[in-house]
């Protein structure tokens, strides 16, 4: 314990007594976006008409976990239980900035806009966006790659499952 001068003994705090703003505004943040998007998955559909599953199932299921991970991380956060690293945590550079910023876009993006632009050039763009200008993925490979990836999606959800899906062609 130490003394300030004419003040009552403290206790000394401790790094682990803190609750770091990263992981307060981390977890919030990563519950207010997991409930939007369950909230927006829902919207779309659990059950289908023609199908046992519709178009909200898989957005839904990932948006609950999510929720509930970010809800561990608040708990963890509150009970000041979070691990610490033990390295320094660096925030990352104006690359690192615009790779995140582009990630969030690819993922936000489309899932506002699913109802209105077709599947299949969804995941394409989501997929193609990524590829490009996040991993720097030369163009035709980005394209081929997410041509690739949106058939497979496409003919395993909508022809495999019979699920029915935004499409305009």
């Amino acid at each position: 314990m130490s003394l300030d001068a004419g003040a009552r003994p403290h206790p000394e705090v401790s790094e682990q007594d803190i609750r770091h703003p990263r992981d307060v505004w981390g977890s919030a943040v990563t519950v207010v976006i997991a409930a939007v998007a369950l909230q927006r998955s829902v919207s779309y559909g659990i059950e289908g008409h023609t199908q046992v599953v519709g178009p909200g199932m898989f957005p839904a299921i990932v948006s609950a976990a999510l929720l509930l991970l970010g809800l561990l991380w608040a708990l963890q956060t509150w009970r000041k239980t979070v691990p610490q690293p033990e390295e320094p945590i660096e925030l990352p550079d104006r690359g690192g900035v615009a790779r995140i910023a582009i990630t969030v876009a690819a993922m936000l993006v489309p899932a506002l806009v699913f109802n209105l632009v077709d599947f299949r050039l969804t995941v394409f763009a989501m997929s193609f966006a990524v590829m490009r200008f996040v991993f720097g993925s030369p163009l035709v490979l980005a394209a081929t790659v997410s041509a690739a990836l949106s058939a497979i999606c496409y003919f395993g959800l909508a022809l495999g499952l019979g699920m029915v899906l935004p499409l305009s062609f």
